[in-house]
């Protein structure tokens, strides 16, 4: 029943209401769920969603060593919403954005969805960056609607097929936060710094 009428209210896109576009990931069919580094689903009112642009390249996205990184490239599209929000189903989400607000009269082109395993992204620990392959502009009537799904768009960051998940659709591939590559420097910086911790306590 639960899934009856998750699939009876999935996506219409503003044209209908006017003054947004749907953001999520519930499909009729197949619903790409998103969880963790480990694999588990994200629970209700868990996690970081927001759809936007960024000021710096996918390749430096896909590089990004720290949450500072992708927090202060990220210029957010309205409000965040959390998992949950739309059907509360863990590992979904679907909530709307005010695109007219949202986007300048000369914006048009891709949004990226981004989410965080925490409140905000710069307190986010792992990421996952989605490019959309539909296209965005003031007007609702020809914008979106941002989905997160396979064949849908370019994963800049995070994995897919990774893991299944099962939401009441069968156990399918699923979407997967993943933590950030630390530069080879700081990384080293580390190792420096425990092997001098070791030394001290010999």
């Amino acid at each position: 029943m639960k899934l009856r009428s998750l699939i009876a209210s999935v996506v219409t896109i503003a044209a209908a209401k006017g003054a947004a576009v749907t953001v999520g990931n519930i499909d009729f069919t197949q619903t790409d769920a998103v969880v963790s580094g480990d694999g588990t689903l994200y629970g209700r009112d868990s996690g970081f969603i927001g759809i936007g642009v960024f000021s710096i390249t996918d390749a430096q996205i896909a590089t990004a060593s720290s949450p500072a990184t992708i927090a202060n490239a990220f210029a957010l599209f309205g409000q965040s919403s959390t998992f949950g929000s739309g059907f509360g189903v863990s590992g979904t989400y679907q909530f709307e954005v005010a695109m007219a607000i949202a986007l300048n009269s000369v914006f048009a082109g891709n949004v990226y969805t981004v989410i965080g395993n925490a409140a905000t992204l710069g307190a986010s620990s792992q990421f996952l960056v989605f490019k959309h392959s539909t296209t965005f502009s003031p007007d609702p009537a020809t914008s979106g609607p941002a989905f997160l799904k396979a064949g849908q768009g370019t994963l800049i960051l995070g994995q897919f097929g990774f893991f299944t998940a099962n939401i009441g659709q069968g156990a399918v591939p699923a979407f997967s936060t993943v933590p950030l590559i630390p530069e080879p420097s700081a990384a080293l910086l580390s190792l420096l710094g425990a092997g001098g911790l070791l030394r001290r306590r010999r």
